[in-house]
C-alpha cells in the first residue's frame, strides 16, 4: 500500500495494528508509515489503547521526522471544554517525542444558518468537540500557533536519548509503556528489523543512518536470540559499542535454518561468553567495546560515566539536538501545578528560554555551570512549557532591562461590560468588582449566559522610565482573553499564565484596557436543556443536565499591571 501511494504522489498515515491488536513487531509494521500514529485521551487515561513509545521509537530508528497522535479522543463530550483543559495533556504527549496532532474530532457543519454549537461527534459523542459552533472557535488560531512552534522545533535536529532498549527477538505485543526507567535519561525501543538494517556501530555509539545515536544497547529479555541478531551485536561490540544483556541466549529463536542455524547460534555465543568474562574488549583502532551481563542498568551507565541528561524532579522534558544547538521541551509534570524550581541539563553554553505559547524568548537565569553540565532556575505555571535552548557559537540574547524594583497596581476603576444582544444579558452593565457571569445576571436566562462579554478600564502610570517592562496580569480568566490597551493588539491568553506583556502599548499617565473574554456552552446547554425544544436558541446530539450547577465564567481577576521585574 505504502509502495503504491508513493508512486503517485501521496503520504501515508496510520495507526496501530500489528502490536496492539494482534500480536506482532509493532515498530516493524511502523517502517511502513510516512508518519506513524499513535494516540491519546483526553483526559488522561492511566493505559494507552494505544500505546506512545513503540511508535515514536520506530519514527527514530526509522528515519521518520513526524510522529503522529490522533490526539484529544474523549469517552463523552460535556461541552465544558477548554482550550486550556488541553494543554496539559498535549504537553505530556509532546515532551514523550509526539509532534504531529489529528485533533479527534472535527465535526464538519455546513449548514448555515444554524443553531450552535452544532453536531459532534456520533450519538455516543466519543471525541473532543473541535467544532465551528464552539465559543472559543474563533481563538482557535491562538491554539494551533503553540501546536505549530512545538512542531517545528520537536521535528527539527535528530531525538537525543542514552539507551537503545532491544526487545527481543520474539516480538509478542506492546511493552509495558510504564516500565521503570532511571530518572534522567531517556530511550528508544529497537525491533530484530531495525537492529539489523538501521543500526551500526561507529565512534564508540550505536548510530542510526540519520545521526541518532546511543551510548548503550540494553537487552534486558534475551533467552533465545536470532543468530544474525548475536552476531550483529557481536561485531558491533568489537567495534567499539557498549552493551548490557540481562544473561546470554541459550538457545536459537528460529529454527529455519536447521543445524546451520545451530551452529551460527552456538559461534556466536561463545564469543559472547568470552567478552563476558572481560573488563574490556579492545579494538584494532584503540577504542573499547564492552558487554555486561547480569548488571542493573543503573550500574552499567554509572560504569559509563554517563550522568542524567537533565536532573530535577517535577518537570517532564524531550532533548533534541542539531549541529547548531541543544533544545529540551519542559513542561509541569503534574496537572493543575505549576514549576518553580532548578533544573540541570547535561549541556553547556548560554541557555536561552524561547516561549512557544508566544514565539518569544529571553536569557535563562544560570545558577551554576561546569565544562558538562549548566544549571538554571526556572519558573513556569501549571501547563506552561518552555524550550531551553543552547546554541553554539551564538550572540547572546540581551539582558532584560531591570528597573531595580517592581510595583504592581491594581485596578480599581469600575469595569464597563459588554454583552451581546438576544441571550438575556443586559447589552452594557457596570461592575465594580469582577464576578462571574451567573452572578451579574438576574434571570435564570441571563445567569447561563454562554460566549463572549468585552470588558473596559483603565488605570494610571505616573513616573513610567523608557525601557522598563511593563506586564498586565488578568488573574483569573475563564477561560480565554483576548487583549488590548490603548486601542493596541497585545495578545490573547488561553491557558496559564494569564499574563501578556503590554510595555510596547502603556503610556504615561490613563491607559485604556479593553479585555474580551470568552467562555464555554456549557451554562446555555443546561439552561436549554430545560426549555421546550421550540425554545431553544441551541442544538446538539448530547447537552449538559437541565439541573447541572452552571460553571464560573468570564473575567474574575484580581487584574493588575506590574512595572519592572
Amino acid at each position: 500500500m505504502a509502495a503504491r501511494a508513493r508512486e503517485r504522489g501521496m503520504e501515508v498515515e496510520f495507526e496501530a495494528a500489528f502490536g496492539n491488536s494482534i500480536p506482532g513487531d509493532i515498530m516493524k509494521y511502523y517502517k511502513y508509515a510516512d508518519t506513524p500514529m499513535c494516540e491519546f485521551w483526553q483526559p488522561a487515561v492511566s493505559f494507552n489503547f494505544t500505546p506512545v513509545k513503540p511508535i515514536i521509537s520506530a519514527a527514530h530508528l526509522y528515519g521518520r521526522r513526524s510522529v503522529g497522535a490522533e490526539a484529544f479522543t474523549a469517552f463523552r463530550v460535556t461541552w465544558d471544554e477548554t482550550l486550556r483543559d488541553f494543554k496539559h495533556n498535549a504537553n505530556m504527549n509532546l515532551a514523550e517525542g509526539i509532534s504531529h496532532f489529528v485533533f479527534h474530532t472535527f465535526t464538519h457543519n455546513p449548514q448555515s444558518p444554524w443553531l450552535p454549537p452544532g453536531t459532534s461527534f456520533g450519538g455516543r459523542n466519543i471525541g473532543s468537540p473541535f467544532v465551528r459552533g464552539q465559543s472559543w472557535w474563533r481563538h482557535m488560531t491562538a491554539f494551533t500557533d503553540y501546536f505549530a512552534r512545538c512542531q517545528t522545533m520537536l521535528e527539527s535536529g535528530v531525538p537525543v536519548a542514552d539507551v537503545l532498549w532491544y526487545l527481543g527477538d520474539e516480538c509478542d505485543g506492546r511493552p509495558d509503556h510504564y516500565a521503570p526507567f532511571p530518572a534522567g535519561c531517556k530511550y528508544d525501543y529497537c525491533n530484530p528489523d531495525a537492529f539489523l538494517t538501521r543500526i551500526v556501530a561507529q565512534d564508540g555509539k550505536w548510530r542510526t543512518s540519520d545521526g541518532t545515536e546511543f551510548a548503550v544497547l540494553w537487552i534486558p529479555e534475551s533467552s533465545r536470540m536470532l543468530p544474525e541478531t548475536m552476531e550483529h551485536l557481536l561485531a558491533g561490540i568489537w567495534k567499539g559499542a557498549t552493551a548490557a544483556i540481562a544473561s546470554l541466549p541459550v538457545a536459537p529463536a528460529t529454527r529455519k535454518d536447521g543445524e546451520q542455524g545451530e551452529a551460527r547460534f552456538r559461534r556466536a555465543r561463545n564469543a559472547l561468553v568470552a567478552l563476558a568474562a572481560q573488563t574490556d574488549c579492545m579494538v584494532s583502532d584503540g577504542r573499547t567495546g564492552r558487554l555486561y551481563v547480569g548488571k542493573p542498568l543503573e550500574a552499567v551507565l554509572s560504569a559509563e560515566k554517563i550522568v542524567p541528561d537533565v536532573r530535577g524532579t517535577g518537570c517532564v522534558w524531550n532533548h533534541r539536538r542539531s549541529e547548531e544547538a541543544d533544545w529540551y521541551f519542559l513542561a509541569p509534570a503534574t496537572a493543575g501545578k505549576g514549576f518553580d524550581g532548578m533544573m540541570t541539563f547535561r549541556a553547556e553554553g548560554m541557555p536561552e528560554i524561547w516561549h512557544p505559547e508566544n514565539g518569544t524568548k529571553e536569557r535563562a537565569s544560570i545558577l551554576s555551570a561546569s565544562r558538562r553540565e549548566t544549571t538554571i532556575s526556572l519558573s513556569l505555571a501549571p501547563a506552561q512549557s518552555c524550550f531551553v535552548v543552547f546554541r553554539r557559537n551564538a550572540e547572546e540574547l540581551p539582558a532584560q532591562p531591570d528597573s531595580g524594583r517592581t510595583l504592581r497596581i491594581e485596578l480599581t476603576q469600575p469595569w464597563r461590560v459588554r454583552f451581546p444582544e438576544g441571550w438575556g444579558m443586559p447589552v452594557e452593565t457596570v461592575c465594580d468588582t469582577l464576578r462571574p457571569w451567573k452572578e451579574i445576571g438576574t434571570t435564570d436566562e441571563a445567569r447561563a449566559f454562554s460566549g463572549t462579554a468585552e470588558y473596559c478600564s483603565g488605570f494610571t502610570l505616573d513616573n513610567l522610565q523608557a525601557g522598563v517592562p511593563v506586564a498586565l496580569d488578568l488573574g483569573r480568566v475563564e477561560s480565554i482573553a483576548k487583549v488590548e490597551v490603548n486601542s493596541v493588539a497585545v495578545g490573547t491568553v488561553w491557558s496559564y499564565p494569564y499574563r501578556l506583556e503590554i510595555t510596547h502599548a502603556v503610556k504615561p499617565g490613563l491607559n485604556q484596557v479593553k479585555i474580551e473574554v470568552t467562555g464555554t456552552w456549557f451554562n446555555r446547554l443546561a439552561y436549554d436543556a430545560g426549555l421546550p425544544e421550540n425554545k431553544r436558541r441551541t442544538w446538539t446530539f448530547r447537552r449538559p443536565d437541565k439541573n447541572a450547577p452552571l460553571r464560573d465564567s468570564g473575567l474574575l481577576g484580581p487584574v493588575s499591571v506590574q512595572v519592572g521585574r
